[in-house]
């Protein structure tokens, strides 16, 4: 595999040979009625649209609606935006590396923000409460996940650690509220 090439660099007909996440996979039909893959693919620096001519149902169906994927294809240039030409592509399971380099992530530091929102809920008053967010801190696993999860797809944080970043300043807001 060729070294990955960040959508926000893409030039004029340039190969592709590398992972990217896939968004929206549709099969559409050509206007002869031919069957195509349309998606958007995306990495941390940006998003491009993704055409396969020759697609099939059986390729489509192995491929994630969102997901992951490699695949090999070509630049091209439309309507003011560089589309990708894909020939060939597969779903893949992403390395940790790859989600890294595939989705934007938080600028703030991950542990940084975890032990802030770990001491808001040591401060918690209502016992209620306080065990209910005891319970989902002591799951080492949920909050492993908890840390790098997005708070959406699109709009606000929608980015590694914007889950984190987004409750923590909920509850910042709430403590200052309360002071």
């Amino acid at each position: 595999m060729a070294q990955h090439i960040n959508i926000k660099s893409f030039g004029p007909n340039q190969f592709i040979d590398g992972t990217y996440a896939i968004q929206n996979c549709q099969l559409g039909q050509t206007r002869t009625g031919k069957p195509f893959l349309k998606c958007l693919l995306q990495d941390a620096t940006g998003r491009a649209p993704g055409r396969m001519w020759n697609a099939t149902e059986e390729l489509y169906a192995q491929l994630p609606t969102n997901g992951f994927v490699w695949l090999e294809g070509q630049t091209q240039p439309y309507q003011g935006e560089m589309q990708v030409i894909i020939q060939k592509i597969a779903a893949i399971e992403p390395t940790p590396e790859d989600l890294a380099m595939l989705l934007p992530t938080t600028q703030r530091d991950i542990e940084e923000m975890f032990s802030q929102l770990y001491m808001l809920i040591m401060g918690l008053e209502n016992p209620a409460i306080k065990a209910l967010a005891d319970t989902y801190m002591a799951d080492k696993d949920l909050m492993d996940k908890f840390r790098v999860a997005p708070a959406a797809m699109t709009l606000h944080h929608a980015y590694l650690g914007g889950l984190l970043e987004h409750t923590l300043s909920l509850m910042q807001l709430a403590d200052g509220m309360l002071e």
